[in-house]
């Protein structure tokens, strides 16, 4: 009777252990979300103001950037211009380890940053 408790002890950690796999699927599908994010046309009131309307205005719009975004407003185009050409912009959503990642919680995903990257290196235009 021992013997059948422990076997059913080791096929329950075996289940447990192998049921805890994670999978993140733009981590496993990278090469399709690159290669479906079109960075070639990007504008900041298509393609940028909307990501960081969504990802950052609840702590960086003017009413709650003193208490909530340590002073730094990303509201309209000259802010976001702003921070995009002292390059702390790109630095904190690309959780560079020299700047404060932002978002805090969570990482924007990766067309979010190749369009916010290509958007910077073409000129931060207001387009």
């Amino acid at each position: 009777m021992k013997h059948f408790y422990k076997y059913l002890l080791f096929s329950f950690i075996i289940i447990v252990v192998s049921s805890c796999y994670y999978d993140n699927e733009e981590e496993l599908y990278i090469k399709d979300v690159v290669s479906n994010c079109d960075t070639a046309n990007v504008s900041f009131s298509k393609d940028i103001y909307p990501i960081f309307l969504g990802h950052c205005n609840a702590c960086h719009d003017n009413n709650n950037t003193p208490v909530l975004g340590g002073g730094i407003a990303l509201e309209n185009y000259s802010d976001i211009k702003s921070a995009a050409d002292d390059s702390s912009l790109y630095g904190s959503v690309s959780y560079n380890a020299e700047y404060v990642f932002m978002p805090e919680d969570y990482q924007l995903d990766s067309c979010s940053l190749l369009k916010i990257k290509a958007w910077i290196e073409k000129g931060a235009k207001n387009d």
